[in-house]
């Protein structure tokens, strides 16, 4: 029991947690990542990156679009594909890509009579995601960009916690099991690697939401012999009786022999590994229901 205290409130060794002009090198080779994910994705139709910068210890990405209407279209389009909310997905995705958490990062998107900008509340009481359009004045933006279907898949599940038979109504005792039992969890798959695989809480930010980063891990995913990094976001619907938790999967892969590469060496298995990351989902879905069961 104080052994997973410990670890359920152990810092993370994600690049927030220093400064982040120390990082200038990372970030310039994460934006190439960042832009052919993208490209994969076909983002790059709708919004354009630009190069980050570094502002108060606050990671910039900006980026440029045709014009208000173009990015309200993407919105509708990722909608119609599941993402009911695209400023918190995106937001998310380039923290992980970045390797910095949601509240070291600003998103600016510049079109010809808007900017949009994404970020987390400045204010301690306000635990939110923000997306604030603010008017060019006297700007005319016209029409949206032709459509374009997107290639983004969110991987996936939900859990009803009425199914579950619940022992516990806290959703932060609920967080403090699921995370001890993640930790057992990951270290029995890890068989193919001699160190034990490394489970972070990464962001405690969003109440309800336990995010989390497993590392040291190979074949737990993609059976390829990558090594491989993992971003875990579980989302209970309430803090006290929750009666649903969604699941959600981000993941990327790196080439080593012995030792685990370095974060540039790293690459995003969406949507290129789409099926595996599936199968791996619902695995964890099962193993979430049965430590919530108990």
């Amino acid at each position: 029991p104080a052994f997973s205290i410990v670890l359920f409130f152990a810092q993370s060794t994600i690049i927030a947690q220093s400064k982040l002009n120390d990082h200038q090198a990372f970030f310039v080779l994460a934006d190439s990542l960042s832009n052919d994910w993208m490209n994969a994705c076909r983002l790059s139709h709708y919004i354009h990156p630009k190069a980050s910068k570094i502002k108060e210890n606050v990671l910039i990405l900006p980026f440029t679009v045709e014009n208000k209407a173009t990015y309200l279209q993407l919105k509708q389009n990722c909608d119609s594909i599941g993402i009911e909310n695209f400023a918190e997905f995106f937001l998310y995705k380039m923290a992980f890509l970045y390797d910095v958490t949601i509240q070291k990062i600003r998103i600016e998107i510049e079109g010809s009579d808007a900017i949009i900008q994404i970020k987390t509340s400045d204010e301690s009481y306000d635990k939110s995601i923000l997306e604030n359009i603010y008017p060019k004045m006297g700007q005319s933006g016209g029409k949206a960009k032709e459509y374009r279907p997107l290639n983004i898949l969110t991987i996936n599940a939900e859990i009803s916690l009425r199914k579950t038979g619940l022992k516990t109504t806290e959703t932060e005792n609920l967080k403090k099991k699921v995370f001890k039992s993640l930790d057992t969890w990951f270290h029995k798959q890890n068989k193919s690697w001699f160190k034990k695989s490394k489970l972070e809480q990464i962001s405690n930010y969003e109440d309800g939401v336990l995010l989390l980063r497993v590392s040291n891990i190979k074949n737990i995913v993609l059976d390829m012999g990558y090594f491989e990094v993992l971003q875990i976001k579980l989302k209970f619907d309430a803090m006290y009786y929750p009666s649903s938790l969604k699941i959600e999967v981000d993941g990327k892969y790196g080439a080593g022999i012995i030792w685990t590469p370095y974060e540039d060496d790293y690459r995003p298995m969406n949507p290129q590994f789409i099926p595996q990351l599936n199968i791996f989902v619902e695995k964890l879905k099962t193993r979430l229901s049965e430590t919530l069961s108990k």
